[in-house]
């Protein structure tokens, strides 16, 4: 009896035992190899013990072989994948075409938080991840070129990724409001960073642009409103656009030797920016430039700038000193407004106008002396400067405009020049402290 009981105990422990093995076997991590397309589904059935009730407990999934659209279709988007599969690895296997495909819209449901594309994939195609919130890492093959349009538009939990040296072409809004990526850096071999690329990740702190592109595009990283480091290459010509607009964290630029344009708005309501490095090279500054930079306090402009557009820097707040060089031959409308912390003006002997508004509400500067060229102050140039006391007027002055010098509480004492023939209504409008004995009008008027 008691030799029977035994062997009955070995004979349910064992039964026992290979029921718990089937109960917990672990089909969390797979890997699987394909032999040919459209046999993935198979491959993992198999891989989980031929029941498709075990492809809910895949995890983690590596795949070699082959994949087509079917394949990676299903494994994307069907019932038994959905709330389990978080790790899909393709570096091993060959898709049959060389193009990453799109989903019709439906990429927005996929729910794999780390991808590793086949190896053979050279193009991403446009909107292929647009809005997928599930994203965090995306490894890119060493054979990419071209990652399209809204490729990544959205990825809101996209933080790790690494360019691989070899890609091309980085298209439109490619990256726009991945607002997880801290860093980004640009392989040398890109050639084309298009518009609005990184445009609102908002926590991107770094970013490296040292490749061979020539323009950095419009609106490139607009709102990036942590963006503390920037790093640009030194084969760029031109910045376009609104490229820094609202980067409210930087504080410090430095532009590339090679730079020629600064187009409009390129780093308007950089809130933060303190210092700007010009490179020798700067042509021209566009219009709303750096507009409400409020916390630029100096400027030290290249010897070969040509022109400073409308509302340059407008509202430049802390803004204490600006030397134009004698290169600049057109300051716009605007172009200083409300700088109301600006002390001291050095102006450009080949300017042959003051614009509208130019230094209008620059409450703290003294004085300003007119440059021998220019032949017309226009309406409002210097209106509400309360503090400026004496100003010199070039013997070739011609025209005062309308309210040229409007409520400029602080100036004692002018003599205008012969060649005036022109002053506007208000041109000295309200300046309290000029009385008829002190104004010394020209014979021409």
């Amino acid at each position: 009896m008691k030799i029977k009981l035994s062997g009955f105990m070995l004979i349910f422990s064992l039964l026992f035992c290979c029921s718990a093995l089937r109960g917990n076997n672990d089909f969390s991590k797979v890997t699987v190899t394909t032999t040919g397309y459209g046999q993935l589904i198979t491959a993992l059935t198999n891989a989980v013990g031929g029941d498709e009730a075990n492809l809910s407990k895949i995890k983690e999934v590596d795949i070699k072989g082959y994949l087509d659209y079917d394949d990676i279709y299903s494994l994307a988007f069907s019932n038994e994948f959905k709330d389990s599969l978080r790790t899909v690895d393709m570096s091993g296997a060959q898709y049959n075409t060389t193009t990453w495909p799109s989903f019709g819209g439906n990429q927005a449901y996929i729910t794999w938080e780390r991808v590793s594309l086949p190896g053979n994939i050279s193009y991403i195609s446009y909107n292929a991840f647009q809005n997928n919130k599930s994203l965090e890492k995306i490894v890119f093959p060493n054979g990419l070129k071209i990652i399209y349009d809204y490729a990544f538009s959205g990825c809101q939990n996209l933080s790790d990724l690494n360019l691989p040296e070899g890609l091309e072409y980085i298209y439109y809004n490619a990256f726009y409001e991945c607002t997880s990526l801290i860093t980004i850096k640009v392989p040398n071999s890109v050639t084309y960073l298009g518009s609005s690329c990184f445009s609102g990740c908002s926590k991107l702190q770094s970013a490296e642009i040292d490749c061979n592109i020539s323009v950095i595009e419009d609106y490139t990283f607009y709102n990036c409103t942590s963006l503390k480091e920037i790093r640009l290459g030194d084969n760029i010509k031109k910045i376009m656009g609104g490229a820094f607009q609202s980067c409210e964290s930087l504080e410090y630029i430095k532009l590339p030797e090679s730079l020629e344009t600064i187009e409009a708005y390129a780093f308007e309501y950089c809130i933060n920016l303190k210092k700007i490095d010009f490179n020798e090279k700067l042509l021209s500054i566009g219009y709303n430039a750096f507009q409400s930079c409020r916390n630029l306090e100096s400027l030290e402009f290249p010897g070969l700038l040509l022109n400073i557009g409308n509302y340059a820097f407008y509202e430049c707040y802390k803004l204490k000193e600006a030397i134009i060089p004698n290169s600049v031959q057109s300051i716009g409308n605007n172009a200083f407004f409300n700088c109301r912390e600006l002390e001291k003006v050095s102006l450009s002997n080949s300017l042959r106008l003051i614009d509208s508004y130019t230094f209008s509400n620059c409450s703290k500067l003294m004085e300003i002396s007119i440059p021998f060229s220019v032949k017309n102050i226009e309406d409002y140039a210097f209106a509400y400067c309360d503090t400026l006391k004496n100003i010199s007027f070039p013997e070739e002055l011609k025209s005062i405009g309308n309210s040229a010098f409007y409520q400029c509480h602080s100036l004692e004492q002018i003599s205008l020049p012969n060649q005036v023939r022109n002053i506007g209504n208000y041109s000295f409008y309200e300046c309290s402290k000029i009385g008829k004995e002190i104004l010394m009008l020209p014979d021409s008027l």
